[in-house]
């Protein structure tokens, strides 16, 4: 009986890392997506100022991302609203992305345009966001595992999120 509960303690941890990993996986999916609209965002605004273009790509890649349903962590739409109600929801929850986004130049000539989004991920799996968070800490930052566990453990459930980053380059069209 006793390895029955050990067993299946560790199986459900197990089953709760896949969930959390695959939705870290999906929302990587729409980051990609993101930066890619982004990017042709930027093409498109090239006589404006600097601070005009990233503010197109970052509405751009904030309205993909609004339709990815777990952005912001917010809770999940209405299952009896309509469609159209849906869809006309869109410019809102775009607003609530643009506070996780950040688009940064990294080049831009003549024939291309390279960016990178960030995208702060809301962990919301229980238990398992605090290992992924405190495992992203150990890994991607020079301290100790100590430390990464006090930082977690300081932080909100609502708090834990992972940064997730995605390049694109395009090539830019010019009419002879």
């Amino acid at each position: 009986m006793v390895e029955m509960v050990i067993v299946s303690l560790a199986f459900i941890m197990l089953v709760l890392g896949i969930i959390q990993f695959a939705l870290i996986m999906n929302a990587k999916f729409f980051l990609n997506y993101a930066s890619q609209a982004a990017a042709r965002a930027g093409i498109i605004y090239t006589d404006a100022n600097n601070k005009a273009i990233i503010s197109r790509m970052e509405e751009a890649a904030s309205i993909i991302l609004s339709i990815f349903p777990g952005n912001s962590g917010q809770e999940r739409s209405d299952k009896s609203a309509s469609f159209s109600d849906k869809i006309k929801n869109i410019p809102n929850r775009a607003q609530d992305t643009e506070s996780l986004l950040s688009v940064k130049i990294l080049s831009e000539d003549n024939n291309s345009l390279s960016i990178q989004l960030e995208y702060d991920y809301l962990l919301y799996i229980p238990f398992i966001n605090r290992i992924v968070y405190t495992g992203y800490l150990m890994f991607s930052k020079d301290i100790t595992e100590e430390a990464a566990e006090l930082e977690t453990e300081t932080k909100e459930e609502n708090d834990l999120k992972l940064p997730l980053l995605a390049n694109y380059r395009i090539r830019k069209f010019y009419k002879p």
